[in-house]
């Protein structure tokens, strides 16, 4: 099996048990954290993963919310800092700009 780090490092292993011969460092880099230590129980191992791949759709669905709003407020921030540009422009630069404006943005 073929395992990447976070920064796209690769590597392979022959089989579950060889990964688990790794270091928990190791194995917390491919999985973000704690799986499970010594001898490896196939039905324990697959009840965390199912676990942890829950947790981490519910994280990552959180993100994804928090993200869109952050977009917003971002969007909200530059229009802000535009608009003072704007207040502090001469009348010659804004008519420019907006001359600019108008061949970029269709009508």
């Amino acid at each position: 099996m073929k395992l990447y780090k976070i920064d796209g490092a690769e590597n392979s292993y022959n089989d579950v048990n060889e990964l688990f011969s790794t270091a928990r460092s190791v194995r917390n880099d491919y999985f973000g954290s704690y799986l499970m230590e010594g001898e490896i129980k196939p039905s324990e191992l697959l009840k965390k993963i199912d676990d942890k791949m829950k947790k981490f759709k519910t994280f990552l669905s959180n993100l994804q919310t928090l993200r869109a709003d952050a977009v917003k407020l971002n969007a909200d921030e530059e229009a802000k800092k535009l608009q003072e540009t704007i207040k502090n422009m001469s009348i010659e630069q804004a008519q420019a700009l907006m001359e600019q404006l108008k061949t970029r943005v269709p009508d």
